[in-house]
């Protein structure tokens, strides 16, 4: 797959969705306000992908679903973020997402048009 600049341009504009979620979360606000609306709704590569899905392909051309070979970004550190219980989890969570999505963005350029 070949992606554009808008493509790493969502990758960047969801690592600094995390990067906020981390400030957030080690200014101990409450977890709940970016939680509630966490299904893909605010983040870049989903709200750019995901109509796909009613093509028949879902997440398809995201990079995340190349770079992991799974829809819906299973098998990311998404699921341990989402699923964190308590404060040391949740930083340690926000973490491994930032440097997972940092890995995503090179294999996005690795693979630009």
């Amino acid at each position: 797959m070949k992606y554009d600049k808008e493509t790493l341009e969502a990758v960047e504009r969801s690592i600094d969705k995390y990067k906020r979620y981390f400030l957030d979360a080690i200014n101990k606000e409450e977890r709940s306000q970016y939680l509630d609306n966490d299904y893909g709704e605010d983040c870049p590569l989903c709200v750019k992908f995901y109509p796909n899905a009613y093509m028949g392909n879902p997440c398809g051309g995201c990079p995340i679903a190349d770079y992991v070979n799974h829809l819906f970004c299973a098998n990311t550190p998404y699921n341990d973020f989402y699923n964190s219980i308590g404060y040391d989890e949740l930083i340690k969570s926000i973490r491994k997402m930032i440097n997972f999505l940092k890995e995503v963005k090179e294999y996005t350029i690795k693979n630009m048009e």
